[in-house]
């Protein structure tokens, strides 16, 4: 039963990552109704089972996201970066709160160069006639 929930969430990283939503409310709604509905299809019980079916289908695709991201498959795997900027943005968030985001950016282009990867899908350049040739291309 929990390796079906585990199954579930793997198949939703690759739904999710491969037919990307336009709003947050399918999705939303989609992963919530999920882990009753495999309890009810699958034969396991709505009272004692939901919150462990929840709990692993969370996990297995908590993890499954994290594991791309890291993984030489993701797009940006190329670009350096530190091991929590690859993740998540949430360091960077931080920062910005801080009031230190452009520090924290220029601490990691003095250590990793002109490029850097600061968030699962962002890139900082640093070197700006790249920056002025890939914007005058994108018009």
């Amino acid at each position: 039963l929990f390796l079906g929930a585990a199954l579930l969430g793997l198949i939703n990283h690759y739904f999710f990552h491969t037919y990307e939503p336009l709003d947050a409310i399918f999705p939303f709604l989609f992963l919530v109704a999920q882990p009753p509905a495999f309890l009810v299809f699958g034969g396991g019980s709505l009272s004692s089972d939901l919150l462990y079916t929840y709990v692993v289908f969370l996990c297995s695709l908590g993890l499954s996201i994290v594991v791309y991201r890291l993984s030489p498959f993701h797009p940006l795997a190329q670009f350096p970066a530190p091991t929590i900027g690859k993740i998540t943005q949430l360091w960077t968030f931080w920062k910005t709160l801080q009031g230190y985001k452009y520090l924290y950016h220029k601490s990691l282009h003095d250590r990793y160069g002109p490029y850097v990867r600061i968030g699962p899908n962002a890139i900082s350049v640093i070197d700006a006639p790249t920056v002025r040739e890939t914007l005058s291309r994108g018009g």
